[in-house]
């Protein structure tokens, strides 16, 4: 059985709803600050507040603090979202484009695996991304230089050429 006895949210600002559900499993909210803990003989002792009140404890479970380290992605203009993570779609596509994100960055929950498969969703989308970009290049490239290789394009070649190649350039070509 598992004794409920308290939480420090040391911080953490809680929602009266939150509060509500927390309580309602017999949980008391401590509100002071935590110092730190107590340990003696190698053991969990206490829980030691701002104010100096020392709260039993044989056992604690400190959650972990999860900070993206996207000072890159924020300082380049990425959206950052209420939780502080940047914001992606299903691909990992921020809010800049040509710009991915992918793994805890973008998602506090992602562990090991899903933070993977998020990096080969993004890949994945990257690489569609780049094809794009060098079709648009190629489409445009070719639009300002009219059709590549047409029949017209082909006769013109084949008459300056055979004309170069002849000993009068002024006879008509048969």
């Amino acid at each position: 059985m598992v004794e409920r006895r308290g939480l420090f949210p040391n911080g953490i600002e809680l929602t009266d709803h939150e509060r509500t559900r927390i309580r309602a499993r017999g949980v008391r909210i401590v509100e002071d600050p935590v110092r730190g803990i107590v340990v003696a003989e190698d053991r969990l002792r206490a829980v030691e507040l701002a104010n100096g009140q020392l709260v039993p404890r044989a056992a604690l479970f400190v959650g972990p603090r999860f900070v993206p380290n996207d000072t890159l992605l924020a300082r380049m203009g990425c959206d950052i979202g209420p939780d502080g993570f940047v914001t992606t779609d299903r691909t990992g596509r921020t809010s800049l484009p040509g710009i991915w994100a992918a793994g805890n960055v973008a998602d506090p929950r992602a562990q090991v695996i899903t933070a993977a498969g998020s990096g080969s969703a993004a890949a994945i989308a990257i690489n569609g991304y780049l094809l794009e970009q060098d079709v648009e290049a190629a489409v445009a490239a070719q639009a300002s230089t009219g059709a590549a290789f047409s029949p017209a394009m082909e006769r013109a070649v084949s008459m300056i050429t055979l004309a170069a190649n002849r000993s009068d350039p002024r006879a008509p070509l048969s």
